[in-house]
This record gives structure tokens, C-alpha cells and sequence, in this order.
């Protein structure tokens, strides 16, 4: 069986990219925000073992075909500004759910838009 690539997308401004280890202290950072891990329905870390725990089920979910989940990237921005996740077959063989989480700082400014206008078109 062929692995399967992970999917890279580009806008001008953003750069949907695979989560790599890089990206722990920005992930952490967000999910020690309580209001932002408030609408992102997560529990509020505090344990920086959390960010590895959460960049393994990320490559599992990608892995297993249940998800892919990009680490968003910004011009001039040395961090990932957040992640956007495709989940598959949650409730329906046929549906799938888009969730933004962006890092407060980029609240406001249309960058979950424009990253989610960059997921490849589904055909179910």
C-alpha cells in the first residue's frame, strides 16, 4: 500500500503545513488560554506533555484516515498561528466537520477564513 502524502495548501498570506514537534510550544501556548480552549471545547492545559500527546494523535488521526490536521502558518510570523482540523466520519460515513483554532492574537482578522477556503473540495 502507498502512503499517503500529507497535503500541503498555500494562500499569499498563510501555509497550511503537517503539524511537526516545532509546534508544541505554540499549541501549548493556546491551550493554556482559557477562553480559547473554551470554544474549542478542550480542557485547559497545564502540562507541557500535552502538546506531545496532542502532535502524536494528530499523526494517528492522519495516519488512521479519521482526520488531517494542518499547522497554520502566517508571513512574518516565526510560530504557527493555529491549526485547522478535517474530521472524517464522526456521525456519517459521508460527513465531515472544519474546526478553526487560531492563537488569540489573530482573532478577528479573517485568517480562519481564508485558511478553511483552502481545504481540497470533498467529493462523497
Amino acid at each position: 500500500m502507498e502512503a499517503v502524502r500529507f497535503p500541503k495548501l498555500t494562500t499569499p498570506r498563510l501555509v497550511l503545513r503537517a503539524p511537526s514537534e516545532r509546534d508544541i510550544p505554540a499549541w501549548f501556548a493556546r491551550a493554556m488560554d482559557v477562553e480559547s480552549a473554551s470554544l474549542a471545547g478542550d480542557p485547559v492545559r497545564d502540562d507541557r506533555r500535552a502538546g506531545e500527546r496532542w502532535f502524536a494523535r494528530s499523526r494517528q488521526r492522519f495516519a488512521d484516515g479519521k482526520a488531517i490536521q494542518w499547522s497554520v502558518d502566517q508571513a512574518g510570523v516565526s510560530d504557527a498561528i493555529g491549526t485547522i482540523t478535517l474530521s472524517f466520519g464522526a456521525t456519517d460515513a459521508k460527513a465531515a466537520a472544519l474546526g478553526v483554532v487560531l492563537a488569540r492574537a489573530h482573532w478577528g482578522h479573517g485568517t480562519g477564513q481564508r485558511g478553511g477556503a483552502r481545504s481540497p473540495p470533498l467529493r462523497l
